[in-house]
């Protein structure tokens, strides 16, 4: 990223249970591997790519098993005891982590462990919206929605802090619809919530 622009951070959500999966392996949704690298791993390193700093990993359930193999990442770890209570409970503790290392960041991107087709280039295409449209929200759209990866612009960041909980970024593409700039991404409707996904994703039969 051009070091004269306005820095943009990444927090990657990661502290959920992962209660849908339960994969057969015992390992949760985080270390489940794509290509021979975790899953979440493949997330922060798409984060890395685009040239997003800091990069801040929200963990909470499992994050004992989870931190060794993120060994050699230049991320921040951050973690939410409340991870139970919902999305925008890790969302809180990702922003909190992201000012108090880089208060002037420009905008933020919300980058979910579970898109394992989402790039760098698939980031860099959300910050180049950004600063080419005006926009100060952008989202990917797929399967007729908008929805994660998402970029917040640090004016909604109080509206961000402000959330809910249990309810995640979507809260505000709703909320402001004219500052929106939506992002074709077809292969983001790709995530891996149960089993079958996983194994849809792996190509195999179920």
């Amino acid at each position: 990223m051009d070091q004269h622009l306005p820095s943009v951070a990444a927090i990657v959500l990661a502290a959920g249970e992962s209660s849908r999966m339960r994969h057969p392996s015992g390992e949760p949704k985080q270390l489940l591997t794509f290509h021979g690298e975790p899953l979440l791993r493949t997330a922060a390193q798409a984060a890395i790519d685009a040239s997003c700093d800091p990069v801040i990993l929200v963990l909470g359930a499992h994050a004992e098993r989870i931190l060794p193999l993120l060994q050699g990442l230049p991320v921040r770890i951050a973690n939410n005891p409340q991870w139970a209570a919902g999305m925008g409970a890790s969302i809180h503790v990702g922003l909190a982590e992201v000012l108090q290392h880089a208060p002037n960041v420009a905008a933020l991107l919300i980058v979910l462990c579970d898109q394992p087709l989402v790039s760098a280039g698939d980031l860099q295409e959300l910050i180049r919206m950004h600063r080419e449209s005006g926009k100060s929200l952008v989202a990917a759209f797929y399967a007729e929605t908008v929805g994660p990866p998402v970029l917040i612009g640090r004016d909604h960041f109080p509206d961000l802090a402000a959330l809910p909980e249990g309810v995640g970024a979507k809260a505000l593409l709703t909320r402001f619809p004219a500052e929106l700039a939506p992002v074709p991404m077809p292969h983001a409707a790709v995530d891996v919530d149960t089993p079958t996904d996983y194994a849809r994703l792996l190509g195999e039969r179920r």
